[in-house]
């Protein structure tokens, strides 16, 4: 779930960009985040 444009999302990954892809370390038990390419780096903004 998202909350409005540009802030976090809330623990899944329904507001993933185009270019990044879902993540969810140890089975998702601490929420989802977005990663971009392979920078690795978690962007969880909404799109």
């Amino acid at each position: 779930s998202c909350f409005e444009g540009g802030k976090d999302c809330k623990n899944d990954c329904q507001c993933c960009g185009k270019w990044s892809y879902c993540k969810c370390p140890i089975w998702g038990l601490f929420g989802c985040s977005c990663v971009i390419g392979d920078s690795m780096v978690e962007v969880r903004k909404c799109q």
